[in-house]
């Protein structure tokens, strides 16, 4: 029986030089231990303004997949993963501006904790760390100068066991800055 549950924020940090960047949409994919977790699908939860975003879609939710000899995650025999995606709604006046080093809440989501006595393991997809379960990545958008596209140079904080003492359970998504 679950012992409860474990609930974490996905934030976006750009510390980049702030100009007129706008937020946009964004695909996360992110895997987890499911001997440790379970994703609760009804939780899931867009914080961004109504006006301007439309609410966080599970796109997938895998549990308990075994996935060894694909990809070097210390959990890949017991490897969950979720895709969830949040639109704009097309209108730039309603996006928000991504200010430079100031923390945007983009959502919350919740996991049933499986085994309390074991540490929580979520790790963002990206390139090339999880490459071999799958080409999906998170990605965030954005329009700079009118121009829509996808932020580079993003640097992921997953929580393994050298994530120990974070009170605010976040999961930070932490844009270093466009290379030019």
């Amino acid at each position: 029986a679950p012992e409860g549950s474990q609930c974490y924020t996905i934030i976006l940090n750009s510390r980049t030089t702030p100009g007129d960047e706008l937020l946009s949409s964004q695909n996360f994919r992110l895997y987890y231990d499911a001997s440790v977790l379970r994703f609760d699908r009804v939780r899931a939860k867009s914080l961004l303004p109504i006006t301007g975003y439309t609410d966080l879609k599970v796109m997938q939710a895998v549990h308990n997949s075994n996935a060894q000899g694909f990809g070097g995650l210390e959990f890949a025999a017991n490897l969950g993963y979720v895709n969830l995606s949040l639109n704009d709604r097309m209108d730039i006046a309603s996006l928000l501006p991504i200010p430079n080093n100031t923390n945007i809440e983009l959502a919350s989501i919740c996991f049933e904790v499986m085994d309390p006595s074991s540490e929580p393991a979520l790790v963002w997809a990206r390139d090339p760390l999880t490459s071999g379960y799958s080409s999906a990545y998170t990605e965030i958008a954005h329009y700079k100068n009118g121009v829509f596209s996808v932020l580079k140079n993003i640097d992921f904080q997953d929580i393994d066991a050298n994530w120990t003492s974070h009170p605010e359970k976040m999961v930070v998504l932490g844009n270093t800055g466009n290379k030019r």
